[in-house]
């Protein structure tokens, strides 16, 4: 899915100067699984994991998302806190072929509903409550005005009945059923969107920003000159991952860093 503002002769300016190339952000992720396999990636309160091992889940949860029918350029909703689920996820949804949107975990009722129909969303990833929030329940109350809306995925150690578990995705090893390359044909493309930040602004509801995978690499790259960040240092995951500051920092920058750790830090479990 080609953004609006992103025009042919956009991109021809923007490699011509140096700005853009043809990279994918899961070109940097595998580079880095593939070097790196035994080095710490991603950290929250309960998880520790490899390179390899989000590698690892990631590819399953790409697989099984596929299996279940979901298009290439189709969007899912993820509402979470900075946890290991939701690196994971932006992982997998970029192997998949699959837009994902983000919306903070305090939006409610009004901003989600929106965002869902607005975008057409054929999925949602939410915990089944978060900080006193019960988003499971949120969503059981607006779904019947969302026609789109198939799939509600949830993350933590159960997910209610009608749902599906992030957990039980990648625990499937759905790898052994397919090439080693099957993927690759799915991945979104260096100038296609792969992920919409949500803001709120003077709006009453959620403005919609389409970002490509340029757009992600280039705006991380920027952060990472400014702080002369390197693969020895460590990102703490204090801005929310759903919003563009924690995105840019703590998840996109540290793709460039592959043997540093994000500390993904939410201020209670959701599970």
């Amino acid at each position: 899915m080609r953004g609006v503002r992103i025009s042919q002769e956009l991109i021809d300016d923007y490699m011509a100067k140096g700005y853009w190339n043809e990279t994918t952000m899961v070109d940097i992720f595998e580079k880095n699984a593939l070097e790196y396999p035994e080095k710490e990636a991603v950290v929250d309160s309960k998880t520790r994991l490899t390179w390899s091992q989000v590698k690892q889940r990631s590819d399953r949860i790409a697989l099984r998302l596929l299996e279940l029918g979901i298009k290439r350029d189709q969007i899912i909703l993820v509402q979470l806190p900075n946890i290991v689920d939701a690196y994971v996820l932006q992982v997998a949804f970029r192997k998949a072929g699959i837009v994902n949107a983000q919306a903070i975990p305090v939006f409610r009722h009004k901003e989600v509903e929106f965002v869902l129909n607005f975008t057409e969303a054929v999925g949602v990833v939410i915990p089944w409550q978060y900080s006193n929030q019960e988003h499971f329940q949120m969503i059981q109350d607006i779904k019947p005005k969302l026609p789109k809306l198939k799939h509600i995925f949830v993350v933590g150690d159960e997910a209610p009945s009608g749902t599906i578990s992030i957990r039980d995705l990648y625990q499937q090893p759905l790898e052994r059923k397919y090439p080693p390359d099957y993927l690759d044909k799915f991945k979104i493309e260096p100038f296609d969107t792969s992920i919409i930040l949500l803001t709120s602004g003077t709006t009453r509801v959620p403005k919609m920003i389409e970002w490509s995978e340029q757009t992600c690499i280039c705006g991380g790259k920027g952060i990472l000159e400014k702080v002369k960040a390197t693969g020895e240092d460590t990102f703490g995951g204090i801005m929310p991952m759903s919003g563009a500051s924690g995105y840019l920092s703590m998840e996109r920058g540290s793709w460039d860093c592959p043997t540093s750790s994000i500390v993904a830090t939410a201020c209670s479990d959701p599970s």
